[in-house]
């Protein structure tokens, strides 16, 4: 594996046959009146998030991982879109993963939800797939990737990377609050689980768990 600092962060690419697994997470976005953050970090208002909770082992050896660069956000938002339609079925009913994301189009305040914050993206032949943000306080915010790679690693290299760049910062703590989904990814990779929290979104609730891990 090669590991290539950039300006806007890291590539790791894998080579003809690499095959690695490593970590991931969640997201959240805000409706008219609520917030949806990544129950795998989010700070009220919030909502759940995560998918590619499974995602473990065979990293697609096209993958790569990078930071943010302006115009990612569209993309980022059809991923988390995408994850919480169709990724969060078995744990969230329909009302729920609508009030949890409403549109595919992304609202007028989602690319700035990005600033200031560390997030990695990981590309599928060129194309983003997946991707997860730090707070530079520790927070652990969105953790997405595409149904189409749960299970592929994916998940588990943006998570390796997010606690690369948490250790540069001398960050010592992540915290977040995962979905009932992204519970079980944190779980597995290394995470403590606190309290169990309830976010409303309109006539909705979504249940989400308190969760952080030493670096």
């Amino acid at each position: 594996m090669r590991v290539q600092e950039t300006d806007d962060g890291v590539d790791i690419m894998d080579g003809p046959a690499e095959h690695t697994a490593r970590g991931h997470r969640r997201a959240l976005t805000k409706g008219p009146a609520l917030a949806i953050r990544t129950f795998l970090g989010v700070r009220p208002p919030a909502g759940p998030s995560l998918s590619g909770e499974d995602a473990m082992t065979r990293a697609p050896r096209a993958v790569r991982l990078r930071g943010f660069r302006a115009g990612d956000a569209p993309a980022l938002h059809a991923i988390f879109h995408r994850a919480v339609r169709d990724g969060t079925r078995s744990l969230y009913s329909p009302a729920e993963r609508r009030a949890w994301s409403p549109a595919p189009a992304p609202p007028p305040w989602w690319a700035g939800r990005f600033r200031g914050q560390i997030t990695v993206v990981a590309l599928h032949d060129g194309a983003p797939c997946g991707f997860m943000t730090l707070g530079r306080d520790g927070h652990l915010d969105f953790a997405y990737v595409l149904p189409a790679f749960h299970g592929t690693g994916i998940a588990a290299r943006l998570h390796d990377e997010i606690l690369r760049r948490a250790r540069r910062l001398g960050l010592r703590r992540l915290e977040t609050e995962a979905s009932l989904i992204g519970r079980r990814f944190f779980l597995k990779h290394g995470w403590s689980e606190g309290a169990r929290i309830v976010h409303r979104f309109g006539d909705e609730t979504l249940s989400a768990m308190r969760m952080s891990r030493e670096v």
